[in-house]
């Protein structure tokens, strides 16, 4: 769907400047990989469920969000 595409391309632009914001901020990070995810960029949603497991690694929706990305 092109709407939905477009309005999470800018969601994505949003968290971008989210995260450069509040560095080392869980919640930016890991809606930017959702949002990645969404956009079928799997490889920029595994570096970002990267670095949320590493600011909360117990954290099982980014360790989830990780998995269906791989």
């Amino acid at each position: 769907d092109p709407q939905l595409d477009f309005a999470v391309q800018h969601l994505l632009e949003e968290l971008e400047r989210a995260v450069v914001l509040a560095p080392g901020q869980l919640g930016p990070v890991l809606n930017r990989g959702i949002a990645r995810f969404l956009l079928g960029d799997n490889a920029g949603c595994c570096a970002d469920m990267d670095a949320a497991i590493s600011l909360a690694p117990d954290h099982a929706g980014a360790w989830a969000q990780r998995g269906m990305a791989r």
